[in-house]
């Protein structure tokens, strides 16, 4: 018996297109539009039960997209989000900025939709929650070390691992291409490091599985699949695709 997750990287955003005038946090381009339809498809065919997504408006158009197709529950975590800066990550270490706890980059706000679309706050579906004290949001908008951000990472890991060990459930986290790598590396056991260590495709897709089998010592996560976009005609495909 084991429990899956699948990390969904966002659809193209706009700001991948020649011409974007936009601000910082883009919506999807017509065509990750048209990617999030597809991912949505495939979502609905593997039967996924729960989806948490971060807060940035991409991530949001392509959860929006998975919970129309599926109907499934879906948890907002502001956590599962990108944050500004993780190209100074070396500059921060050689001036000796290695902050480890998350707790010095989130900030208290009364309440957590205050950032939402209304049709999303709205939605009788949405959940708005954190893998922190509930009083706490994450902050999107701040920079953070390299130890914070996979700190972060650990701590969201770590919730799902509680709320789905010893089940079959299959579980969505539709995030970033940099953050879902994070989370790979993690569930890799591999050391941090500063670039992505899993190249993601927009709207790709990885599978890691849970085994609750204790008798059998196979209890670990196993890495079935990384970078999936075979749910795309090889036209829709942006992004993260080697030569």
């Amino acid at each position: 018996m084991a429990w899956k997750l699948y990390i969904v990287r966002h659809c193209q955003p706009a700001s991948s297109v020649a011409g974007y005038k936009g601000g910082d946090d883009a919506p999807l381009s017509e065509h990750g539009l048209l990617q999030a339809e597809y991912v949505a498809a495939r979502m609905k065919q593997w039967g996924i039960q729960r989806m948490y997504s971060s807060s940035l408006l991409r991530v949001l158009q392509t959860a929006e997209a998975i919970q129309r197709h599926t109907g499934t529950d879906w948890h907002i975590w502001p956590a599962l989000s990108e944050v500004p800066g993780r190209g100074n990550w070396p500059k921060l270490r050689e001036k000796g900025i290695v902050a480890h706890d998350y707790r010095s980059n989130v900030e208290l706000h009364n309440s957590l939709e205050h950032q939402y679309p209304e049709h999303i706050v709205s939605h009788p579906k949405v959940k708005f929650s954190q893998p922190f004290e509930p009083s706490r949001q994450w902050s999107c908008s701040v920079s953070e070390t390299r130890e914070q951000s996979y700190h972060r990472a650990e701590i969201v890991l770590e919730e799902l691992r509680k709320r789905y060990w010893g089940t079959n459930s299959a579980i969505a986290v539709v995030c970033h291409g940099a953050f879902g790598s994070i989370l790979l590396t993690l569930l890799n056991e591999s050391s941090p490091c500063d670039y992505n260590r899993f190249n993601q495709a927009h709207g790709a897709i990885s599978r890691v599985d849970f085994d609750n089998d204790w008798a059998n010592g196979q209890y670990g996560p196993a890495i079935r699949f990384t970078n999936d976009r075979s749910h795309f005609p090889d036209e829709v495909v942006t992004e993260g695709v080697l030569p």
